[in-house]
């Protein structure tokens, strides 16, 4: 597929050197009126886009998403009468809920804006394995005159006798899904009851050469340590920052420790050499979600499974004592606003969290939260990132306020909707220039060439992909900020009070939020703000008084 294109010499009229990209807005044609009957109006061509799904990292190493990727890009351009519109993809997510799956997601919205009047998908399973979703999906796509293709199974929405076979083989991948979920259920129950727990690596215990529940002895040190100091008097948070400051590691490699942590150890009975069995369990295959078995299930105890870490006396003695100190436990509304999960810490990395005050509202990074010796930096607070972010719009985009117009509106509107052109422009661009460097590479070994430089030139592709997935992640999910920034625009476009609308947006922030998509404070005390048009710069924090 990719050699075709080669050798049409379809690469050859695409300047790769270019820094300039052209963005083509789809579904804006204009239809111009024929004044002579004998011209035949030319057929219109089917805007079509592909939607591939990876559920697990096994199967993302057996049929990696770039190469479906590539398949579906080649195989639309190749048909004169389709015209590419794009890949819609997710990666890691699971078929049986839709709720997180940005990519399919997106392209409904897509697909109901009318950008797009024919879906290619390699399974219906690919599609979702949830009945309802895919029959609602399917109609609604239906509804709005766009077809889908599934190509396993060779069915054509389009048609009308199609939608009973799709009805069966839907019921068919839920059905499957659903067996699957009981068939693991089942092994892992017969598994417990014949006293066989599941291995899970934890500190101290290793598998070795096949071997499961292997001591480590290094580690081992470090849990005995943990009930010596409990029971010596020292607090959870005493003993996370005790190990912090000396280096010990956890199983993942870091050194960040933190109370829960440190409990996990104590109240673990795995360390006396027993195993409790079905802590937790799937209420729903369909949801996935996880609860904690309070007696919904039968638990299975397995006393003297494997060598103990730490004496039974000394155990039981840490469990009497975590008894009395304990609290009921009331699982707490997350935290979230416009800036969750988009303040990076410069200095470690990590994210910064949100901490509501009498007087303040502040972001601090969440390992200095833990100490001081896993990171130096300071808190934030939230009226000075709104400052900011404030300033360098109005600097960027209002020049102070003083041209305030219906065209300057118009021009916001604009930017915002290119927004996702853009993203998606370059996301095309980049894997066109995979699919020539893989091509060129390829053709190299095959007539027995030195294929180095192409090899490098896939792999540094490679790498501007993998470096923009975060950011471009970002992009997508911040669709509703956008869409949310043009009503308002909308609003205040036909008014006579632009200037003070203008001036009351800047102050909203889920409207700052749809021109930024991340910031990064710097150890230099400064923001370095990535905007969501792909410009980046480095700006000084606007602090107000205190």
């Amino acid at each position: 597929m990719a050699g075709s294109l080669y050798e049409s010499g379809f690469y050859d009229s695409i300047d790769f050197q270019s820094q300039e990209r052209q963005v083509i807005e789809i579904g804006m044609k204009t239809q111009v009126a024929s004044t002579t009957s004998n011209i035949k109006e030319e057929p219109k061509r089917l805007r079509v886009c592909a939607y591939c799904r990876v559920s697990t990292e096994e199967e993302m190493q057996m049929n990696s998403l770039e190469n479906q990727t590539i398949h579906y890009t080649n195989y639309i351009r190749n048909n004169a009468d389709w015209m590419f519109v794009g890949i819609y993809s997710d990666r890691g997510k699971s078929g049986t809920k839709r709720a997180h799956r940005a990519g399919f997601n997106k392209m409904m919205r897509h697909a109901l804006e009318g950008n797009i009047d024919l879906i290619l998908c390699k399974s219906i399973s690919r599609f979702a394995r949830n009945v309802m979703d895919t029959l609602e999906a399917i109609r609604v796509l239906k509804e709005n005159g766009i077809r889908v293709i599934f190509e396993k199974e060779s069915v054509d929405t389009g048609s009308m006798e199609s939608e009973f076979i799709l009805t069966m083989l839907s019921v068919v991948a839920q059905e499957e899904s659903r067996m699957i979920s009981e068939n693991l259920s089942w092994a892992h129950t017969k598994r417990f009851s014949s006293g066989k727990p599941l291995f899970t690596r934890i500190l101290g215990y290793k598998k070795v050469n096949g071997v499961p529940w292997t001591i480590d002895l290094e580690e081992a040190k470090i849990v005995r340590e943990t009930y010596d100091l409990y029971l010596a008097g020292y607090s959870l948070v005493d003993i996370a920052r005790k190990f912090i400051s000396k280096g010990y590691k956890k199983p993942n490699g870091r050194i960040d420790w933190k109370d829960s942590n440190i409990k996990s150890i104590l109240s673990n009975e795995r360390y006396v050499g027993d195993a409790l069995c079905q802590k937790t369990y799937t209420k729903d295959y369909l949801t996935h979600e996880t609860k904690v078995n309070n007696g919904e299930r039968p638990q299975y105890y397995i006393s003297n499974h494997h060598e103990p870490i730490v004496d039974r006396k000394v155990y039981d003695r840490v469990q009497r004592i975590l008894e009395k100190k304990s609290v009921p436990y009331s699982r707490s509304s997350k935290n979230i606003n416009e800036f969750t999960s988009r303040i990076k810490c410069g200095c470690c990395g990590k994210n910064y969290h949100r901490y509501v005050g009498r007087k303040r509202v502040l972001w601090r990074c969440s390992s200095r939260l833990k100490s001081k010796l896993l990171c130096e930096m300071e808190a934030i607070d939230e009226q000075d990132i709104v400052r900011t972010l404030k300033r360098e719009f109005t600097k960027k985009y209002l020049d102070d306020g003083a041209s305030a117009n219906k065209k300057l509106v118009i021009n916001l509107i604009k930017e915002l909707k290119n927004i996702e052109l853009n993203r998606e422009s370059e996301q095309s661009w980049l894997r066109l220039s995979l699919e020539k460097a893989l091509v060129d590479e390829n053709r190299a070994i095959m007539e027995l060439r030195d294929e180095s430089t192409f090899k490098e030139q896939r792999i540094q592709v490679e790498k501007q992909l993998e470096s923009k997935k975060h950011l471009w992640e970002f992009i997508d999910k911040d669709a509703e900020y956008r869409e949310g920034a043009i009503k308002s625009l909308e609003k205040i476009k036909d008014t006579t009070r632009l200037v003070q609308g203008m001036n009351d947006l800047s102050e909203d922030i889920s409207f700052l939020r749809a021109w930024f998509i991340r910031m990064t404070y710097t150890e230099k005390g400064t923001l370095l703000l990535y905007w969501a048009n792909g410009d980046m710069e480095e700006v000084k924090i606007e602090k107000g008084e205190d």
